[in-house]
């Protein structure tokens, strides 16, 4: 059967200041096991959304920018990825084929009309794959240092070493690199990251990457709907080349941004600044209609 971790105290605090915002949570069962989203109904015009983490984040941790763009939108959904969050970790381990299942079906579920995804790091290659699988179900697309740009086998592996925390002092240095700048929340964050990491299921996610599950310039020009991918000039977790294979293969009209004062996680650094920009976005996918993408410009970073 497949296996229900126990969440962290901060995710379950995070829960329940949503549910108090009124976000009721959703369950799906996949073919892979039993999986959590929080779905929330918002007060305002915008479109609908649906927000998804990274590695070995959750949907709650999108907390800060949840609670300045609920009262715009018409609603937000953020679903837990397998073994993330509350949801389940299938039975037969984590890797790339399953995870990306659970999310197809998972999303499926959520989605019940054209919604903009955004999404950050490993969701930001979640993002891309749901929106390559489901145009018909994405509206626009926003990408917070996505991960899953091509690379060299040499390269995984070296990435997949960031990813080995074996000490209170490499989870520090970790978090330094997360975040643009200096958080007074540095070791509870970094206890937090070591607790992760060391999950067995995680460290089978992220030893078990292997080319063929990255991104191709293909995919990338799949892609025909309202985009914006931000990339922070503090990117110090995902490696250069990677913002390379992003810059080289975007189609023309992906909007790339690279503001200051961000990091990998935009949404720990600052969810204000964050917030405006997402919300130009939301508001011309809003007033344009199809093929009117042209003359679009992003918010000032």
């Amino acid at each position: 059967m497949p296996t229900r971790h126990i969440p962290k105290l901060a995710d379950r605090l995070a829960l329940l200041v949503l549910r108090r915002m009124g976000f009721r949570r959703h369950w799906v069962e996949t073919s892979v096991g039993r999986m959590h989203a929080v779905v929330g109904r918002g007060n305002g015009r915008l479109p609908k959304m649906v927000m998804l983490h990274g590695f070995s984040s959750a949907g709650v941790h999108y907390l800060p920018l949840i609670r300045r763009l609920l009262p715009v939108t018409q609603g937000i959904a953020c679903p837990d990825l397998a073994g993330h969050g509350f949801s389940v970790t299938p039975k037969d381990g984590l890797v790339a084929d399953v995870l990306r299942a659970s999310l197809l079906e998972t999303m499926d579920s959520i989605i019940d009309e054209p919604v903009v995804l955004l999404g950050n790091s490993m969701g930001g290659l979640a993002a891309i794959h749901y929106a390559k699988e489901r145009p018909e179900k994405v509206r626009g697309l926003i990408l917070l240092s996505p991960g899953g740009a091509m690379m060299e086998r040499h390269e995984i592996e070296e990435l997949g070493r960031t990813f080995e925390v074996d000490s209170h002092g490499e989870a520090l240095q970790f978090v330094d690199r997360l975040l643009s700048r200096p958080s007074p929340m540095r070791s509870l964050l970094a206890l937090g990251i070591r607790a992760s990491f060391a999950k067995p299921s995680l460290q089978q996610l992220m030893s078990s990457i292997e080319q063929e599950d990255l991104l191709t310039p293909e995919d990338l020009a799949a892609l025909q709907m309202p985009a914006l991918l931000m990339w922070g000039q503090d990117e110090r977790i995902l490696p250069p080349s990677s913002f390379a294979f992003f810059r080289d293969h975007l189609p023309d009209h992906i909007k790339l941004i690279e503001p200051e004062g961000f990091g990998h996680s935009p949404f720990l650094d600052d969810p204000d600044r964050l917030f405006h920009i997402v919300l130009g976005f939301l508001a011309d996918v809003e007033s344009h209609t199809a093929g009117d993408w042209t003359d679009w410009q992003p918010l000032s970073a």
